[in-house]
């Protein structure tokens, strides 16, 4: 952000008036209020939709923000988050509570009821896990809320989307000290994510597993086998393809990465999101993000057909 789209001045609909005790600024949306009307209050929710809702929270909180001559960095402090979540909440990529939005209309020195409205309209499905949601797995579940279509090329573990909740208890019980209470949570909010697979306008799931993902145990026999089922099911879905890439196939460019490609239809560009040993990337410029595009296109050439996968996951659910 530039020094001159800081210094622009309030827009005209900001009345600022002071009182003995603090600086206050009433506000009028227009085009908050319009859309609310426009809506209704019983609108159901697409991906569109909460989208276009999460960019009109974020501009008007940005507009708020300049308005009271606020920095990012202090807006963020305020909130005990980063200036990178502040910046990327202001574009709309990024989802801001309401308690938080309470806090930056104090910091600002605004009140604005309907853009506290739209904020409760909006909401997000995963609220009542929200102790469990950093900023890293919250860009992760609003790509997967509001794209539509991912392709994941994945090297050694079922994705996320498509793994069953056992099979996740088992994987966060391996690599988390935390008690069985939380992590019993964390592998039902792991679950609850397939939920974009079966909504009133689906997600696209386009899938690579390397064979390695099928041969490596977790939790044992039992565990796999309901996993595969799971696979299987999930393959017989009009929306998801699962291809699986054999050994036999030999190495490819994505042979030591395991990565995201989301795609939009409201215009927005693909967005990247790399999976790391300790944290998820998100990379969004065009030419990495071709690249990654171009290595999942070479991971499905030696791939299995979706038909001769299912068969395999169908072998190995058999035992």
């Amino acid at each position: 952000m530039t020094k001159g789209v800081e210094s622009r001045k309030a827009p005209k609909q900001l009345h600022v008036r002071h009182s003995p005790n603090r600086l206050q600024v009433a506000v009028c949306k227009p085009h908050t209020a319009t859309l609310l009307r426009q809506q209704g209050t019983a609108m159901r929710q697409t991906p569109d939709s909460r989208h276009h809702h999460r960019v009109t929270i974020g501009g008007t909180l940005r507009r708020h923000r300049i308005a009271a001559a606020v920095s990012v960095a202090e807006a963020a402090e305020s909130l005990g988050r980063s200036p990178r979540w502040v910046g990327q909440m202001e574009e709309g990529r990024a989802f801001v509570r309401t308690q938080e939005v309470k806090v930056l209309l104090e910091v600002y020195g605004a009140a604005d009821r309907h853009l506290l409205e739209l904020v409760d309209r909006t909401g997000s499905w995963w609220g009542e896990h929200s102790d469990l949601v950093n900023e890293e797995m919250e860009s992760l579940l609003l790509l997967e809320d509001g794209a539509t279509r991912v392709r994941v090329c994945q090297i050694s573990l079922v994705p996320g989307l498509l793994q069953t909740e056992s099979y996740a208890r088992e994987l966060m019980t391996t690599v988390s000290d935390r008690p069985l209470e939380v992590i019993e949570r964390q592998a039902g909010l792991r679950t609850a994510r397939r939920t974009v697979l079966d909504r009133e306008q689906p997600l696209e799931l386009d899938v690579v597993l390397d064979e390695a993902v099928l041969r490596r145990s977790v939790g044992g026999p039992v565990v796999m086998r309901e996993q595969f089922q799971r696979l299987v099911e999930a393959a017989d879905l009009p929306n998801v393809r699962i291809r699986v890439r054999l050994f036999a196939a030999g190495p490819h460019l994505a042979v030591d990465s395991t990565f995201h490609v989301f795609s939009f239809d409201n215009g927005d560009p693909p967005v990247v999101l790399l999976e790391w040993l300790d944290r998820m990337v998100r990379v969004e410029q065009t030419s990495e993000v071709d690249r990654y595009q171009r290595a999942f296109d070479l991971a499905v050439e030696g791939a299995l057909d979706p038909e001769p996968s299912r068969a395999f996951l169908a072998e190995l659910a058999r035992g």
